[in-house]
C-alpha cells in the first residue's frame, strides 16, 4: 500500500525536489533559532526563565497600550456616540421634535469622526513610538518559548547552545569539502552537512584534507591540524575566519 502511495506521490511531483524543499526550509529556520538565540543571550537572556520574564514585560507594554486607547474609546462612544443614540430614539419617537432631531445627528457625526480619530491615533502610534518592534520581539520570545517546551528536555536550547559556529560559517565548509570531494550535500554517510559542521567544525578540516594530504608539505598540515584540534575543541572564541581561510589555501595549494 506504502509503495503504490509513494508511487502516486512520485507521478504527482519531484520526491526529490519536494525533500530538498523541506530541507532548505528545515535549514533556514534553524538558522533563524540560532540567530535569535545568539541575540538574546548577548543581552543576558539566557534560560526560559529569564525568557518568560522578557515576554511578560512585552505583554505589560502591550496591556498599557490597550487599556489606554480603551478607555479614551469607551469615553469617546459614550458622550458622543451612546448618549446622541438614545436621544435620536427618543427624538423619532416624538415626531414634532425635528430640530432635536438634527442636533443629535449632527453630535453623532462629530463622535463618529472623533471616533475615527482615535482610531487612527491608535494606529500611527504603533509604528512612530515603536510598538511594532515590542510586537516583533514579543512575537519571537513567543515562538522561542513555544519551542522549548514542547522540545523533551529542552532539546531545541541544548542543539542551539551547543552550535560552535554560525550557519553562514558552516555553509562554506560545506562547499568546501564539497568541492573537494566532488559531492552533493550528505556525502560520506551524511557527515558533509553544514549542520554537523556547525558544531563540530574541525571535522570539515578532516574530510577536507583526507584525500590530499599527501601532496601537501606534512609539517604544513600537521602543524595547522594540531594547532586548530585544540583551538576548536576546547575554546569557545576561536578565529573562525581564520580557520576557513588557512583550509582553503590547504585546500587550494
Amino acid at each position: 500500500m506504502v509503495n503504490i502511495w509513494e508511487y502516486k506521490c512520485e507521478k504527482l511531483y519531484n520526491q526529490k525536489a519536494r525533500e530538498k524543499e523541506l530541507n532548505d526550509i528545515d535549514e533556514k529556520y534553524k538558522q533563524y533559532l540560532n540567530n535569535t538565540y545568539e541575540i538574546l543571550k548577548k543581552n543576558g537572556i539566557n534560560t526560559r526563565e529569564q525568557l518568560l520574564i522578557l515576554k511578560n514585560e512585552c505583554n505589560i507594554v502591550f496591556n498599557e497600550r490597550e487599556n489606554k486607547f480603551k478607555i479614551l474609546n469607551n469615553k469617546v462612544f459614550e458622550l458622543f456616540i451612546g448618549v446622541p443614540i438614545g436621544a435620536l430614539i427618543s427624538s423619532l419617537i416624538d415626531e414634532n421634535n425635528i430640530a432635536l432631531s438634527s442636533k443629535v445627528i449632527a453630535i453623532l457625526i462629530f463622535g463618529l469622526i472623533i471616533y475615527g480619530i482615535v482610531a487612527l491615533t491608535k494606529y500611527f502610534s504603533y509604528y512612530t513610538e515603536g510598538y511594532w518592534k515590542d510586537q516583533h520581539l514579543l512575537d519571537v520570545v513567543t515562538e522561542m518559548e513555544y519551542y522549548f517546551s514542547i522540545m523533551e528536555d529542552n532539546k531545541i536550547e541544548k542543539e542551539v547552545k551547543k552550535m560552535k559556529i554560525s550557519h553562514n560559517d558552516a555553509l562554506t565548509l560545506e562547499t568546501l569539502v564539497r568541492k573537494v570531494h566532488n559531492c552533493e550535500r550528505f556525502g560520506m554517510g551524511m557527515y558533509i552537512d553544514a549542520d554537523h559542521f556547525e558544531t563540530n567544525p574541525f571535522d570539515a578540516a578532516l574530510i577536507a584534507l583526507s584525500p590530499i594530504w599527501k601532496n601537501l608539505p606534512k609539517e604544513t598540515v600537521e602543524e595547522f591540524l594540531y594547532r586548530w584540534d585544540c583551538s576548536l575543541r576546547k575554546e569557545d572564541d576561536a578565529n573562525i575566519s581564520q580557520f576557513i581561510q588557512e583550509l582553503k589555501e590547504l585546500v587550494n595549494y
